[in-house]
């Protein structure tokens, strides 16, 4: 974050007068709001993954979360636009009465001068209490920093909570609700909004205090990710995350550090501490450090118990991770009850893939002896029926930073929907049916009337029966049609990724910006559709009783990059196509089957009678012509009127005519020869047609046939008698 010291600085001195005064609420507001313990046990449900770039196939830091709370509850993507602030404005939120009529103020935080444009993935305000803005979850923000937030945490030590209480909302504290808002609008680094979070939190303190749970995040940039921890009120903990491991929570309070679990506080570079983060829990007795307090176990000091790793979403989340399938080998893998390490080892022998990861938040750990049927909460899966929003990013520190973080989300639970793809800071504006006013429930009457997020729900719930056979039968034809639809997603990106590449060096961010916002509302709507005519298809099939098991009537794969793929025609020269292949921008021909051409050999390929070298990144549209080189003629053969190869030397009569005639190496085409003799006196040739007329004279003379193109000969010897 730009001069994120001075503007902590700033902000200080104004709550120092702020926090003297009474909150400020709207006129007319009366009354308090509803406790907030029920919603943050709701947002409690969460499980979030992180992927270092070398634990992945495409040496991205892949990492996620899923937000499980309620199949009731509604998700609206849309773009929050930059603002100008002026001096003394405050970024407010609290929280509104039942008939949303009356709003109290809660917390508040100065803003900064202008504030950055950002995606944001929001609660319906439908499914919200709180405002103005309901509360959003993940996004990015025009710089390329990304925010998953908040993974609720196990409870921490109640002689912690009584040392250090959380601040509740009520009474101004940091709500998780405000986390991904106050980053998005002004972090310009993964390590500035830490930093940002960590200074509202010494002066506001943070909230939660009426669970006894903490909060957990993780918030990237192009370079890399960071996970925040905040332990009790005024006690945190961020770290940047490891390239070489992989990070799993669900729900838990982790350490976090090396493999062993120690956190190095004297690493200022990757750590980021409280003030009193050792120094508190030292004095209650309860600390767990090494060299001098410079190592501390985070989870072993603040967390109230440990955890068992052979059971639940522990066991669900690890045993896919690491291919595990069977009880036995869960037992033999993994620890039965410790504190958790959060960073842990990949697993051998393959690296994970987008796709692994995408698929990881809808596991019901499927395959293995401890798969949940018909999970309607996360309490033992992964996958389940309360999540709402699934979502992955993949930061690619090889790409511009423009175009580092791909923004993968998935409304509605991941089992039965697919994730789309958005470059967050740079889209401008959403697919309407995204982030339009919602309804609190599926409109069967008229489709078009329903979000996203409802059009998903409601293909979720057609296929997520109870009955695992049933579940199968209306489920697996939607599942095996979106596997392929995101498999084709995914490697469309790479071709897109090309072409924002040449775009941006060539007519800059703004012209980017654009094609992102097209693309991503090209692409959204055309699966918004899909979806519909899967449901409609569903529904008609369970009305009409058919049996067997539901197949989609269509298939379908993403246009993503289609405007991005140009078809490269060849020709044999003359014409005559051979065959078209379908290039995506910036990739290059695969050398297709060399052509045959009697007579000639394959020269390579012409661009408009240019030479053309397949290495060539292809950029639109072209034809390629085949080019030839003519086979010489390396040998001649004489030969009779019927083709007979003649010896050397042959018997002829006088006064009698001979037809000879030739062929030439079988690869050649002959252009024909020109025939001689060594005494003329003997006979009489016709030099272009090979026949000779024998005069009334006995002797011997040469016959040569020369090719009339290389200049190669044939002799033979005749014999007159």
């Amino acid at each position: 974050m730009k001069n994120i010291k001075k503007e902590i600085a700033v902000i200080l001195a104004l709550l120092m007068i702020l926090t003297a005064l009474p909150m400020a609420a709207h006129a007319g507001t009366i009354g308090e709001p509803s406790d907030d313990g029920l919603w943050d046990a709701g947002g409690g449900a969460c499980t979030s993954f992180y992927m270092g770039k070398g634990t992945t196939e495409n040496g991205s830091y892949i990492w996620g979360r899923s937000e499980d709370i309620s199949a009731s509850y509604s998700k609206l993507l849309k773009v929050h636009e930059a603002e100008d602030h002026a001096p003394g404005d405050m970024y407010i939120t609290g929280t509104w009465n039942a008939a949303r009529t009356v709003f109290t103020q809660r917390f508040r935080w100065p803003y900064p001068s202008r504030t950055l444009r950002y995606t944001i993935c929001a609660d319906s305000i439908l499914n919200e209490d709180r405002g103005p803005e309901p509360y959003g979850e993940v996004g990015t923000n025009e710089k390329g920093v990304s925010i998953s937030a908040t993974v609720t945490l196990s409870a921490n030590r109640t002689t912690i909570r009584s040392a250090d209480p959380f601040v509740a909302y009520n009474s101004g504290g940091l709500d998780e609700m405000d986390v991904a808002s106050l980053v998005l609008m002004q972090a310009e680094t993964a390590r500035g909004a830490c930093e940002l979070i960590a200074s509202i939190i010494d002066v506001r303190g943070a909230s939660n205090g009426g669970t006894g749970m903490g909060e957990g995040f993780m918030v990237s940039d192009p370079n890399e990710v960071w996970f925040f921890q905040w332990l009790s009120g005024h006690q945190y903990i961020a770290v940047k995350c490891p390239d070489d491991r992989i990070g799993f929570s669900p729900n838990i309070m982790g350490n976090v550090g090396d493999e062993e679990g120690w956190t190095d506080l004297s690493d200022t570079a990757n750590v980021i501490a409280s003030p009193r983060l050792v120094s508190l829990p030292k004095g209650l007795n309860v600390l767990v450090s090494k060299d001098n307090d410079t190592k501390i176990k985070i989870a072993d000091t603040y967390a109230s118990g440990t955890t068992n790793y052979r059971t639940g979403r522990m066991r669900v989340g690890y045993g896919y991770l690491y291919g595990l399938t069977t009880s036995a080998q869960v037992n033999a893998t993994l620890p039965s009850t410790q504190y958790m390490n959060y960073f842990a080892q990949p697993r051998q022998g393959s690296k994970y893939s987008l796709y692994e990861a995408m698929r990881l938040l809808g596991c019901r750990g499927e395959g293995t002896d401890w798969v949940v049927a018909n999970p309607t909460n996360n309490t033992s899966s992964i996958g389940n029926s309360a999540t709402v929003e699934p979502h992955v990013f993949e930061n690619r520190p090889d790409m511009p930073p423009e175009l580092a973080t791909v923004e993968w989300i998935c409304l509605a639970p991941a089992e039965f929907g697919v994730y789309l793809p958005y470059f967050g800071n740079l889209v401008t504006e959403m697919f309407v049916k995204n982030y339009s006013p919602d309804t609190s429930s599926y409109n069967s009457t008229n489709q078009d009337n329903n979000s996203m997020y409802r059009i998903f729900r409601e293909l979720y719930v057609q296929c997520a029966v109870s009955n695992a056979n049933d579940r199968a039968r209306y489920g697996d034809g939607v599942r095996a049609f979106w596997e392929k639809y995101q498999k084709s997603l995914i490697e469309q990106q790479a071709v897109v990724d090309r072409y924002l590449t040449w775009l941006l060096s060539t007519q800059g961010r703004e012209a980017v910006e654009a094609e992102a916002t097209a693309l991503s509302m090209s692409v959204a709507e055309q699966t918004y559709e899909h979806a519909k005519r899967l449901i409609a298809e569903l529904r008609a099939f369970k009305t009409a009783g058919t049996s067997g098991n539901y197949t989609p009537s269509f298939s379908a794969l993403p246009d993503y990059a289609g405007k991005y793929i140009y078809d490269v025609t060849f020709t044999d020269g003359d014409d005559e196509v051979l065959g078209t292949q379908p290039v995506g921008f910036g990739a290059c021909v695969q050398p297709p089957e060399v052509p045959t051409l009697f007579g000639y050999t394959f020269a390579g390929w012409n661009l408009d009678d240019a030479p053309f070298d397949l290495e060539t990144a292809i950029t639109g549209p072209i034809t390629l012509d085949a080019q030839w080189s003519r086979n010489p003629v390396t040998s001649v053969t004489i030969t009779d009127a019927q083709g007979a190869a003649l010896a050397p030397s042959i018997t002829v009569v006088r006064n009698c005519s001979y037809q000879f005639d030739y062929f030439v190496n079988p690869d050649a085409i002959p252009e024909g020869v020109t025939w001689s003799l060594s005494s003329p006196g003997y006979a009489v040739i016709d030099p272009d047609g090979g026949l000779v007329k024998m005069l009334n004279k006995t002797g011997t003379v040469v016959l040569t046939a020369k090719d009339k193109l290389n200049g190669v000969t044939c002799i033979i010897v005749l014999r007159i008698v």
